[in-house]
């Protein structure tokens, strides 16, 4: 079965940034193949996948132009229930 991450193809798997993301998802990241997990925006001069995990739309607000000034191409956004 596809891991969440597959699903979601990021086209360079080996940085991505992982916002806020549940304890519960460590299970997660720890089967990815060799990876740069960063945890903070500002630790990527530039952006190429980007999972968030936000509780309210005040967070999407925050994240979302943060994450979109970094962006190495046109971005899309998610929302996954």
């Amino acid at each position: 079965m596809a891991t969440v991450l597959e699903k979601l193809n990021p086209k360079d798997p080996q940085k991505i940034l992982v916002l806020r993301a549940p304890a519960s998802f460590a299970p997660e990241l720890a089967r990815q193949p060799v990876i740069t997990l960063h945890r903070h925006i500002e630790s990527l001069p530039r952006i190429g996948f980007a999972l968030a995990f936000v509780a309210s739309r005040d967070q999407i607000d925050i994240f979302a132009p943060q994450i979109a000034a970094r962006a190495e191409r046109t971005h899309r956004m998610v929302r996954l229930s």
